[in-house]
């Protein structure tokens, strides 16, 4: 796709097993302004490109627009059968595709997610694309190092792609810890942070300590969801820990709360290992 630059991520948002094909667009003289916490400010005019696909077939692609006002906004396409046009879609919708409920979110849902707190643009972020990528034309790199040499970001990295932080990928070989900080930073992180929607204080990024996540041996904020001695997180102890439960649930006490209708039981494994491998909170 002429204009269209590929990039995948190292901890991907779960959704119900879709794959994905992730694209960006930054107009020609602008450039990416890289925070120090790492994440990325795309300048006006910008566009982030991802399309869902279930056994191979195109069923949705969402576009997140950073419009000349600075304003972001979001917008859902529905695929047709013959897999020859998407249509833009002006609500929410929900279908059966392949066997399964598939949600495509409105515009307004879109930004409950990609929070002001988390800097909108969802992934990507330095840690997150600290990966290889195998491009169209055969070559595989580091897509930092690859973005870095096309002039993409405004005042560099602040740093070679191999002492940059990097997320572990869940299916992965990194920690328990490495692989469940990780799917909390990308599926709980952009609500569950300072300034997010997700209150309580709760931090689920992966760049702050574990005693700063302030979820150990911590009370619930929302519920306890019928767990006697529900805790945010209870060392040792999934079965009474709120993330898990959360990561369990279908419905209203689901988390993340929507576009998903299936559990992502391998990560939520990852997560309950790691909570059950924890002794004592710091």
């Amino acid at each position: 796709m002429v204009g269209l630059i590929p990039y995948d991520v190292n901890s991907p948002l779960w959704s119900d097993g879709a794959q994905k094909e992730r694209f960006l667009a930054v107009p020609d003289g602008k450039t990416i302004h890289v925070g120090p916490d790492g994440d990325w400010d795309f300048p006006e005019g910008s566009v982030l490109v991802k399309t869902f696909l279930l056994e191979g077939t195109r069923v949705e692609t969402r576009l997140f627009m950073r419009h000349p006002d600075g304003v972001w906004a979001g917008y859902s396409y529905e695929w047709n059968d013959a897999q020859t046009d998407a249509t833009l879609l002006d609500g929410s919708l929900e279908k059966q595709v392949a066997g399964r409920t598939w949600y495509f979110p409105s515009r307004a849902e879109c930004l409950r997610c990609h929070t002001t707190a988390a800097g909108r643009t969802l992934g990507l972020e330095t840690a997150q694309l600290n990966r290889s990528l195998r491009y169209p034309d055969g070559g595989t790199a580091n897509q930092l190092a690859v973005l870095d040499a096309m002039g993409m970001f405004d005042g560099g990295l602040g740093g070679s792609p191999e002492a940059l932080p990097r997320l572990a990928e869940p299916g992965g070989q990194g920690s328990p810890e490495a692989r469940s900080r990780s799917y909390l930073h990308s599926n709980c992180s952009n609500c569950h942070r300072p300034g997010g929607p997700g209150g309580g204080a709760a931090d689920l990024r992966f760049s702050t300590s574990f005693v700063d996540m302030r979820v150990c041996d911590q009370p619930p904020d929302h519920g306890d969801l019928g767990i006697a001695g529900a805790r945010l997180l209870s060392p040792g102890q999934p079965e009474r820990s709120i993330l898990s439960a959360r990561m369990h649930a279908l419905g209203a006490g689901r988390m993340p709360p929507l576009a998903s209708h299936q559990v992502d039981t391998a990560s939520v494994q990852v997560v309950d290992a790691w909570i059950a491998s924890l002794t004592t909170c710091p």
